[in-house]
């Protein structure tokens, strides 16, 4: 889950810059070039091996629109999950909702039938935990992305206004954003699974808010 600071909740009032500092460019070269395998070989084999480093992730996926990223990831898990559970002859045809818990667990949420067995599959495979907490964490980043997008529009819409209570209502705005990025991390790690199809609580949650 993305933990973001209330400074950065504001981002938008201060021009919202994403520029990054020069510092960051200089550090960035100084990790690039002290890695053994850059310095000595820029063969296939050894950015494989800078990939392996950097968790797997290829420069295509670093490159790619977080919104494309999340509906790939989106996809992806989806398939395994269901496949994960029709190789245990699980049902999943009715509503599941789901949560990771405080140890990193996928927690069936209420009590269903096959619950246990439904959990044992889903946390005994590794590669689908981890590409699921990925999911998770940049849903969440995209949740909050979008919620800064509606943010900014309506900020604007108040800027261009003659209303007398404009610095008013620009504050009331202001909270109303921060409350709504603080529930999108609340909630960043649930999601549902409804008759095959996945749906994550902090997008769902972004795409149905107002500012």
């Amino acid at each position: 889950m993305s933990i973001l600071s209330v400074s950065s909740f504001l981002q938008p009032l201060n021009g919202f810059g994403n520029a990054k500092p020069a510092n960051d460019a200089a550090e960035t070269q100084s990790i690039n070039t002290s890695n053994p395998a850059f310095v000595l070989d820029l063969s296939t084999k050894a950015q494989e091996i800078i990939a392996a480093n950097n968790g797997g992730v290829s420069d295509m996926d670093r490159t790619m629109p977080l919104e494309m990223r999340v509906k790939e990831q989106s996809e992806a898990v989806q398939n395994k999950m269901t496949r994960l559970l029709l190789s245990r002859n699980i049902d999943f045809s009715k509503d599941l909702d789901f949560e990771i818990d405080s140890s990193g667990k996928v927690r069936v949420k209420g009590e269903v039938a096959n619950k246990e067995a439904i959990e044992k599959v889903l946390n005994e495979d590794s590669s689908f935990s981890g590409e699921l907490k990925k999911l998770l964490s940049d849903a969440s980043d995209l949740a909050t992305q979008k919620i800064k997008e509606k943010y900014k529009i309506a900020l604007k819409a108040l800027e261009e206004d003659d209303d007398k209570d404009k610095e008013k209502k620009k504050l009331e705005l202001q909270n109303k954003y921060i409350q709504m990025v603080q529930n999108v991390g609340k909630i960043s790690e649930n999601f549902s699974l409804s008759n095959g199809t996945l749906s994550i609580a902090s997008l769902d949650f972004a795409a149905s808010v107002s500012l």
